[in-house]
């Protein structure tokens, strides 16, 4: 009965995590966590903490546009160069001269801020990275 309960259990959460990991839908989902270390490049230097948020970035390349899906918010980007799904880039401006630059490169994404010069804390990370760190976190905790 234990086995038949395990089956099940393994069946459920695959279906789940199976839309993140097939990557088929037109956005790519990326999983924000925090980094307990150092972040270089969107890389963490260290440990991966806990999941923050899960967000969906859709590019436009006919409309030259990025919209993301966080949870119930969606929102657009503006002042977009996109090359396709996974390559493009948007720029934030403000009043104070100040911007955001943020940007994915072949599937990844990162964020640069020019009035922010100081270490982030948080990296976006794939849905593969993200579920392989659950699993081996959970069994070595």
């Amino acid at each position: 009965m234990k086995w038949i309960v395990a089956i099940i259990l393994a069946a459920a959460v695959a279906y789940a995590m199976s839309h993140d990991l097939a990557g088929c839908g037109s956005g790519i989902t990326l999983f924000q966590v925090w980094c307990d270390g150092k972040v270089v490049k969107n890389t963490c230097e260290g440990k991966l903490g806990d999941l923050l948020l899960r967000v969906t970035f859709t590019a436009f390349p006919d409309r030259q546009e990025v919209v993301t899906h966080t949870g119930s918010v969606v929102q657009q980007y503006d002042d977009c160069v996109v090359q396709d799904r996974r390559t493009w880039t948007c720029t934030q401006r403000f009043p104070d001269g100040s911007q955001t630059v943020r940007s994915m490169n072949d599937g990844e994404f990162t964020v640069f801020k020019t009035d922010d010069p100081s270490p982030h804390d948080t990296v976006f990370v794939s849905a593969w990275r993200y579920y392989w760190h659950r699993l081996t976190s959970k069994s070595s905790g």
